[in-house]
């Protein structure tokens, strides 16, 4: 991923629980993400062996300055809702922006660009693995489990101002959640 030069870069060895209550910028810009609320767990054999981190719905993170903030850009992430409480948003802009990518309420497979990409229809698969690649005008989510994909365009076309998870501008939208990876890119 580094020979691609993103913008910035997150995954769960990345997490300094110890010193820093920081998600470190794997990318190398220093794009440091600082947690609020508790702090999410480290689950070391998450996705495919790997670490993950699970976020209880009163945990979250505010990536500013990391991502968010071009006209232009691409937004992947490897995430899954957990638990109890199944009807929130994990990835969503911070006010006044109204953005989501991948969850929201019930749904699953579904996003907001400051209107609905595509249809906002219930995919299912509640708490598989997803793998989404969100850009301004087009959408694509993934569950290789299922072997399953959707393409989403049209709708609106706004970019994150600052992108969230479990917080933003609708803070009462969370849900326990684990994300394995997060790549941003400025494509401006």
């Amino acid at each position: 991923v580094e020979a691609l030069n993103p913008y910035s870069w997150f995954d769960a060895d990345y997490y300094n629980k110890t010193l820093t209550y920081r998600w470190d910028d794997r990318s190398g810009n220093n794009r440091h993400a600082t947690r609020g609320g508790a702090n999410p767990s480290i689950i070391s054999n998450g996705f495919n062996g790997n670490p993950v981190l699970r976020f209880a719905n009163n945990s979250n993170f505010t990536f500013t300055n990391a991502m968010g903030g071009h006209t232009n850009y691409t937004f992947i992430w490897v995430a899954r809702r957990q638990g109890n409480d199944l009807n929130g948003r994990i990835f969503q802009s911070a006010a006044p922006t109204n953005w989501l990518s991948g969850f929201w309420a019930d749904r699953q497979g579904v996003a907001f660009h400051n209107g609905w990409m595509g249809s906002n229809a219930n995919k299912g698969y509640t708490t598989d693995w997803w793998l989404g690649v969100d850009r301004r005008t087009t959408c694509n989510f993934r569950v290789p489990s299922a072997n399953q994909s959707w393409d989403l365009t049209g709708g609106g076309s706004t970019a994150p101002n600052t992108i969230c998870i479990n917080t933003g501008r609708y803070t009462g939208e969370i849900c326990t959640c684990e994300v394995a990876e997060i790549i941003y890119f400025n494509s401006d």
